[in-house]
Order: C-alpha cells, then structure tokens, then sequence
C-alpha cells in the first residue's frame, strides 16, 4: 500500500532555491590551475595583481609561499593542469618534497607550516579579503622569523565554495543549509586528507632538521598551525575532532589519567565557528579529567575564539537550527547544545579575550588549576594571558567586540597580533624546555 511521504520542514524550502539557482554557477570551479613555480616579482603585501590570480603557488623570495588547495562541493580535490588530472595538493606535496631534497640547508631549523580555511561567502579568487588579510599575516610571521631560527613559512589557503552566487553580494540567510553541508562533506573527506599529508609532511622536514642538526626528531623545530573561520571552522573541525577524542579517550581510561595530546597538528585556532556546540561534548568531558603533570599535557592544542557581538552564529545560526531541531530526537539539555554554536554555549567556556592587547583571562570555577604542571618554561605565555596556570589544550574564549568584530571582523590589527603572539609564545615555550 502507497504511504504519504512526510511532510517537508519549511527549512528544506528554503534549500532548495539557492540549489536550483547555485547549482552550474560559475562559482563552482577552480580558480588556480596555473602549476608555475618560479618566485612572483611582487611583495605578499602587495594590492591584487593579474599575474598571481591563477597561480597555485605564489612563492616570494626564498622562504616565503602561500599554496592553494581547493575543494569541490563534494569534498573532492579539484583537479586542472594541461593534463587536467594534477591536483593542488599532490603538486604541493611534490614541490616541497622536492625543495627539501634540492636545498636541505634551508630546512636546517625547520619549516612553519600555516593553514586557513575561510568561511562562508569567501573563495579562492583574487581579490578576496580573506586571502589578502592571510597573505599578509604570513608575511608577518615570515618577517619575525628573520630574527629568530629564520625558517621557511609556507601558508597553504584551504579554499572551497563559499560563495555560491557571483550576483548576490550577500547571498542570503538561504545559502545556509547547503553552504554548511558542502563544509561538512568537505571536512570530512578531503580537509581531512589534506590535513593528515601536512603533518606527515611537516613530519618530513622535521626528520631532515635531525639529521642535519643531529637531534632526535621529537626536538624539531617545524610547526603545523591550522586556523579556521566560520563554516571553514566546521569543516577544520570535522576533520581534526574524532583525533582528539581518541588520544583523550585513551588517557582518560588509562590508570593514572596522565598523558598529552599527540601532535598531529601542533595547535588549531578556530574563530567564530559556525558548528553546534554538542559536537565539542566529548572533549570538552574527557579533558576533564585529565592530569595535566608535564610540559607537553598542558601545551595549547585547540583555542575557539568567538566575539561576543557575533549576530551569525549568536542570533542566525541558532534560529536556524531551531527550523531544524523540532524534527530531532533530543534528550534532555541537548537543545541548548544543538542550537547553539560552540563559542556560544556558555558550559563549554573557559576563558576571555579582552584588554588591550589582547590576553586570555580565565572564567573563574570552569578549570580546575591546582595540582597542575606549572614549569618555568610557561613563562612566554604571559604575553597572551593574565594567569599562565590557565594555560591548557582545549580552551574556548569568548572575545570583546574591540579584538574580533561581530562575524567577519576577524582581521583586526589587535587579534592578528594576539594570534602572532600566540604562536610565537607556544614556540619560546618549547625551546626553552628543549633546553
């Protein structure tokens, strides 16, 4: 007998428009098939130019390159080239491969490896904002390295269709659905495979380091630092999470609960990420109940940083999920924790941003402080915090509107800078316990 299908959720309308409109845009494509690797006569700072646009590498002087790597809706690697079979990821595996072999004493000290996953409404064009803040973040770091072990900084843009629609300039509330589910599917499949070949390649450059300098591998001195925006957080995030949970989850029901994160990537920032905070709960749980007794157990592996006037992910994000919601099987207190995004649930905080400059001030009674590992070799992070017993691998800071402005206002001089300050304090941290 012919059943009646259910009824369609008033959100599933919504989808289908931007589908139908979306579906052969010429926003869905590769923007940067051009292969070249010869160094680009332009500074990374410099305003948008013809001769970059399509180039996958930009590569500026010897120790500086920004890489594109772009997926299709589908979570696929997009493939180009004359061949039209080369995919960026490959080509930058190859290509840095090669470098090591061809000039291992540029690697002597290592290499930093720096990602960026943009969020909605953003690609990989030439012109776009995200890009140009990025290129010009890794220029910083690259210039602060100059005077320090003075490694390569290689950025590698993670890019994906973010903006469905090149005739709406906001694309509306309607993109929401598709543009959170492409981030996912992308996420899951080829991020996370892009992911896993950058560790396994800063893995690389850290055994040629060894072998130059003669140290064990685990004293390297290369670095992987992931950073994701809104639904490119999602998708950062859907790719680095069930990692986490097993390395938490076996020091958790290990005896003595003693142990650290492995370091797969050595620290991931996500800001104002667009995902529902119950996908957080399993480390947010077994974190815990950890005993943080050593250097490594306590150093930072996850910060979320969200702003406190976020009206897309504070106000949009949760009534678009309440569409969806009602149609769920929830127990009880996990409404709150679908609704709301990550940085917007209150239960899983643990810290501030705010002051100029910027520090992490903790929430009083969300972390328990005492009996923690509480070295000299922390001393860096006072930079980047009031209270360097604060410090540890998963924390969520909820940001003043001075530092991170409402959703997209995530370039600001003074978060920028607290973001350098971050990464540069984990690596003094390091280095003075190696010693």
């Amino acid at each position: 007998m012919p059943t009646t299908p259910p009824p369609r959720r008033f959100h599933q309308y919504l989808l289908v428009l931007p589908l139908i409109l979306g579906a052969c845009t010429p926003y869905h494509r590769q923007w940067r098939a051009d292969f070249s690797t010869t160094p680009l006569p332009l500074r990374p700072d410099t305003p948008s130019a013809g001769e970059r646009a399509r180039r996958v590498f930009e590569i500026y002087g010897e120790r500086l390159m920004l890489a594109h790597v772009e997926f299709t809706d589908q979570g696929t690697y997009w493939t180009g080239g004359q061949d039209g079979k080369k995919n960026q990821m490959d080509a930058l595996v190859t290509h840095v491969k090669d470098d090591l072999h061809q000039h291992p004493e540029k690697y002597r000290q290592g290499a930093i490896f720096i990602t960026f996953t943009h969020g909605w409404h953003n690609n990989a064009r030439e012109g776009n904002e995200n890009l140009a803040r990025f290129r010009s973040s890794i220029a910083r770091i690259q210039n602060l390295e100059t005077n320090g072990l003075n490694r390569p900084v290689i950025g590698v843009y993670l890019s994906w269709r973010g903006k469905m629609r090149p005739d709406w300039p906001r694309e509306y509330a309607t993109t929401f659905w598709p543009r959170k589910e492409a981030a996912e599917r992308i996420g899951y499949r080829g991020m996370a495979n892009a992911l896993m070949r950058l560790s396994l390649l800063r893995d690389e450059v850290g055994r040629l380091e060894g072998r130059l300098e003669g140290r064990p591998e685990f004293l390297a001195n290369s670095r992987l630092i992931v950073v994701g925006h809104s639904f490119g957080a999602q998708a950062v995030f859907s790719s680095v999470a069930r990692f986490f949970e097993d390395e938490l989850t076996a020091i958790s029901d290990s005896a003595d609960r003693k142990g650290y994160v492995g370091r797969r990537w050595d620290m991931i920032v996500l800001v104002n990420p667009a995902f529902e905070a119950i996908r957080y709960d399993a480390i947010h749980r077994y974190q815990q109940w950890l005993k943080y007794e050593d250097f490594y157990s306590r150093l930072p592996r996850m910060l979320v940083v969200s702003a406190e006037n976020d009206g897309a992910t504070g106000k949009w994000f949760p009534l678009g999920q309440a569409l969806d919601a009602r149609n769920r099987a929830l127990q009880s207190g996990e409404g709150e924790m679908v609704r709301h995004t990550l940085g917007n649930y209150d239960e899983f905080r643990t810290h501030r941003l705010e002051g100029n400059p910027p520090k992490l001030i903790m929430i009083p009674g969300r972390m328990d402080v005492t009996h923690r590992y509480a070295g000299p070799f922390y001393a860096p992070f006072a930079r980047v915090t009031d209270n360097t017993d604060s410090i540890q691998p998963f924390m969520v800071a909820q940001a003043s509107s001075s530092i991170v402005a409402r959703h997209n206002g995530i370039w600001k001089e003074s978060f920028v800078q607290f973001l350098v300050d971050l990464i540069m304090a984990r690596e003094e941290s390091v280095r003075l316990y190696k010693k």
